[in-house]
């Protein structure tokens, strides 16, 4: 019998997950559903994919956007103090401008940002929507 110890093995690390390649939709939470549904369709222009009397699927550019009644929809809350930040990519940032304040929003002075002209908002929920268009 040996008193050296056994060399162990070097242990491999596992391989990566496969990485997600694309956001397909985002659900908010929402307190006042039909409020916000006509800010999104109205002030940003998305169109509307999908309803009930739950939810309101709207298209931003392939990619789902859910508004869903809160305190309609099991498993789902929303606090006066929660928030989402969203980032949308827009053609026309000037014309946007003018819609979000045809429609009373709050926007906040445009800007210059690594990925272009940018401004930002708030929808009737209180999530920040900074709006960019890319590079002129």
């Amino acid at each position: 019998m040996s008193s050296r110890p056994h060399p162990r093995r070097a242990r491999r690390a596992p391989p990566p997950p496969p990485a997600a390649t694309a956001i397909g939709g985002v659900t908010l939470p929402c307190l006042q559903l039909v409020k916000t549904a006509t800010f999104y369709t109205r002030a940003l222009g998305l169109a509307i994919k999908g309803r009930s009397s739950r939810h309101v699927t709207l298209d931003a550019d392939g990619v789902r956007l859910v508004l869903v009644d809160a305190a309609r929809t099991p498993g789902f809350s929303r606090g006066k103090s929660q928030t989402a930040f969203l980032e949308l990519q827009v053609p026309d940032l000037a014309r946007l401008a003018q819609s979000l304040q045809a429609a009373g929003a709050r926007i906040f002075p445009a800007r210059e940002g690594s990925q272009g002209r940018m401004l930002t908002t708030r929808d009737p929920e209180g999530n920040v929507l900074n709006l960019v268009q890319q590079g002129r």
